[in-house]
This record gives structure tokens, sequence and C-alpha cells, in this order.
């Protein structure tokens, strides 16, 4: 459905929503800006019906909305699509290799870039987008372009207000991520201190079920050996994949993927003190040879920053990718390594969990098969990083072209 308002002499368009409440004549803030869902927002159903009655026919129930795209001119008109007329295109990362026309499942999907319309939004113009991510009903929107001139005159604003300076489909798709991966993005601060504790980390590689599972053993103080077992499983029917994909990156194949080949051979056959030795030295490895040979680094770095990097340089290029909201968690991850890998392990501690140093000065014993999980997560994790800095230059030089 489709359908057009007209505009109203005596009412201006939606220039955004109150933050707070406010007597006449008071001061009010106005967000005109703001992705919603019920998640973030306790008045997210109040300011759909806000919505609902300035833009919806009044025949239209909004238990009938699957998707609304509204079009806001400055001078009050405005264009509304619904359900039918809204198409949805979705630009993803792909976790697998993929044939055209194969079935996508949440488990082939990497991460969500981009989420595109048919419908055409001009610069001059505000809008707003309601959908669904699963059962989720969500709104982004944003009035700025919209904004009528006799509102910019009273307020004292500058026109600049009115620039949207942002890709529409990108926002779109980070919003979409956010509710879509919300189990995988989000987690409470004691979550948090649980898995920093046990020497853990949201990894890329570890499935939603997986993740759940690991804090439910967490909470009730059990032994994980049971879900470690599970997870291992899972690496050894990854790992094989996994390490073709990596040796086809700079300065991985040349000094690292006969290391990591015997660590996979290794960790196959349940030998976790050979594999772990290798890796938890390898994975500082990796981060150099990635900082020293990245074409990135040149896009971020000094010249004088590029030798002889310190643990706190290799922590935050290693974590270093355009895209900071995504499944990577660059921020955490690098605290991670930061309290986890490159911890300082108690040499008088027979049951400390191995790390970087313990490792490298030779008093590293616990060697374990989760110990071998954590640092094969731990490479996946980084290689991911490296693959999306990649996949952000290709994006980046085949749009300059």
């Amino acid at each position: 459905m489709v359908y057009d308002i007209d505009k109203d002499k005596d009412s201006m368009p939606t220039c955004g929503f109150a933050a707070e409440s406010a007597r006449a004549g008071g001061e009010v803030k106005m967000i005109y800006r703001d992705f919603m869902t019920p998640l973030n927002q306790p008045l997210f159903y109040e300011i759909l019906e806000n919505l609902g009655s300035s833009y919806l026919p009044e025949d239209m129930s909004p238990g009938h909305i699957e998707t609304m795209v509204g079009v806001v001119r400055r001078d009050g008109s405005a264009s509304v699509y619904i359900n039918e007329d809204v198409e949805i295109i979705m630009k993803m990362r792909a976790a697998n290799s993929m044939e055209k026309g194969q079935g996508v499942t949440k488990s082939d999907i990497a991460d969500i870039k981009e989420l595109h319309t048919n419908i055409v939004i001009p610069d001059d113009c505000g809008f707003f987008f309601i959908f669904h991510v699963v059962w989720m009903r969500c709104c982004y929107y944003d009035f700025s372009a919209s904004i009528p001139d006799i509102f910019l005159e009273k307020n004292k604003l500058s026109e600049s207000i009115r620039v949207r300076d942002y890709h529409i489909p990108e926002i779109l798709g980070k919003c979409y991520r956010s509710v879509f991966f919300h189990k995988r993005l989000y987690h409470t601060s004691h979550e948090w201190d649980l898995m920093i504790k046990n020497g853990w980390f949201p990894f890329f590689g570890l499935s939603e079920d997986q993740l759940k599972k690991l804090k439910d053993f967490w909470q009730q103080e059990w032994k994980i050996d049971d879900i470690v077992s599970d997870i291992a499983k899972d690496l050894k029917r990854r790992l094989p994949k996994l390490l073709k994909s990596w040796e086809e990156y700079e300065g991985i194949a040349e000094y690292h993927s006969e290391d990591l080949k015997d660590a996979v051979e290794d960790f196959m056959r349940d030998d976790h003190r050979r594999c772990g030795r290798n890796l938890y030295i390898k994975i500082e490895g990796i981060m150099r040879s990635d900082y020293m040979t990245s074409k990135y680094r040149e896009t971020i770095l000094q010249e004088e920053e590029i030798e002889s990097p310190n643990t706190d340089k290799l922590r935050k290029f290693a974590t270093t990718i355009d895209d900071v909201s995504g499944l990577l968690l660059p921020d955490r991850f690098k605290e991670y390594l930061k309290k986890v890998y490159f911890s300082q392990t108690n040499i008088r501690n027979e049951n400390a969990r191995p790390a970087r140093n313990s490792t490298a000065h030779g008093y590293a014993g616990n060697w374990t098969e989760e110990t071998s999980v954590v640092a094969f997560l731990i490479v996946e994790q980084i290689m991911r990083y490296i693959m999306e800095r990649q996949w952000e230059l290709e994006s980046s030089l085949s749009t300059c072209e």
C-alpha cells in the first residue's frame, strides 16, 4: 500500500520527539534521530502510536503493519509505503562459502553490513522506517533533513543540522544487526566479569547456543568440561577450512602456516601440551606479522610508529577496524587481550591459566583441552580482524575506482 499525505497549512511536519516532559513556555530537548526497540526505549509503543496517528490512514490497523517507510518533506507532506510495497535486501558477510540460490540460515551470516530498501529517500527529506527483526518490532527515524525553515528560525538553529552525513543502508544494517545478534553483542557487567575471570570471551567462533551454555555454567559455578568438549568437536570440524582461509593472507603463509598446521594436528590427537605451547606464542607472532605487513596500517599509523611495536600497540592495531559496532567487539577484545592473554601469571600457581608470558618464560604447565580451545578461538578472532580490514580496504579501493 502506498499513499500520500498532503501538507496541512495549520500544522508542521513531525520534527522529532520530546526527550522529557515540559510545561508551556519551558525548554525541552528534542530527539530528531534515533533507533528504537522495546529494549532501549521505555516509550517505544507510545512513540509508534504518535507516528501512526500522524501518518496512518484511519482504517489501517497497526497490527497489520510488518514494514512501513515514511518519506517526510519540509512542507508537511509525506509519502508512506506499507508492507508489500517495501522491499528489503540485506548485504551480509558470509560465514561460509555459499552457492547462488542457496538457503541462508543464521549460522551462514557472519555479519550484517547494510540494509537496502526500494524506497528512494531524497537528501532534503526526513524519514522513518518501521520493521521487524524476528519477533521484535523496531523503528529508525531521522527527521533532521525535513525540519522546516520556520522551526530553524524560531529556535536559531543552523541549516547544517539538516545535513545527513551517513549512508542510510549502512546505518539501517547496523540497527538490524544490533537486534539480530543481540545475544552475542550485549552482556551485563556481571557476565563480562565472569567471562574475563574464566579466561573466555564471546569469541566470533562460538555459536549463540555455546555462549549461552558457557554463561549458564559459570553462573552456577559448574565445571565446564562437557561444553568445552562440544566446542572442541565443533573446532575440529571447522579448523581444516579455517586453516586454508588463513593461509591466503600476507604474512601468515610465510611465517606461521606450518606452525598452525602442527598445532591443528596436535589438537586433533588431543596433545594439548604441544598444541598450547605452540599457539600461545604463535598468537603474538601473528599479531606482529599483521602489524608489520598489513597495507591497512599505512592509513592509521605514522611512520615512526611502525617499528618495534610494544604490546599496547599490538593490541590497538590487532583490533582496529572501521566498523566498531559489529560482532568482533574490538574495544572489549583489546581489554581481553590485556587482562587474559598478556596477563602476568603467578609463577608459583601450578593451576594458573596459561598466557603469553607464562608460556614464553617456560613456566606454564596447566595444559588442557580448554586451553587449546581458547587459543584457537583467539587465533580465529584475530584472523577475522585481519580479514575484515582487508575487506574494508578492498571496498574503499573499489569505491574510489
